[in-house]
């Protein structure tokens, strides 16, 4: 289908010091399962238009397939490649909002501020000590 990032995925513990990670992580998975689901009814109709337009698998058949589909497609566009002819640019559209969608509701909510507080504390402080400093 074209050129496709490989995400990287660190597989250690998000918590290692907290006796409820597993509770934690339990409660997230449930959560995200009935909201992806919801999801995933509403955009059923669009989902198997795609599945026939791009000739997918079975597996990526649901609104996860689609947000990986979205960053083929764009890296399609973007090495000048063509796509089918009954895509457009509502789908396009569409396919975006799916994407940004699921990374909303994965990486968004309480959880993600604790995923991301050492990130985003390494990069503040960087950019304190360069103002500081003068430093470009």
């Amino acid at each position: 289908m074209g050129f496709q990032p490989v995400p990287y995925i660190n597989s250690t513990a998000f918590f290692p010091n907290c006796p409820n990670e597993k509770n934690i992580i339990a409660k997230r998975i449930e959560s995200l399962s009935v909201k992806m689901a919801e999801f995933q009814a509403v955009h059923a109709a669009f989902t198997e238009k795609m599945r026939i337009v791009f000739n997918l698998k079975p597996e990526y058949a649901n609104v996860a397939g689609l947000a990986e589909l979205f960053d083929v497609v764009i890296c399609d566009l973007n090495l000048g490649r063509a796509m089918p002819g009954q895509f457009n640019d509502y789908d396009f559209a569409q396919l975006k909002y799916i994407q940004n969608y699921l990374f909303d509701l994965l990486y968004g909510d309480n959880l993600a501020s604790i995923f991301s507080t050492n990130v985003a504390s390494a990069i503040i402080s960087n950019m304190q000590h360069r103002v500081k400093n003068g430093d470009k």
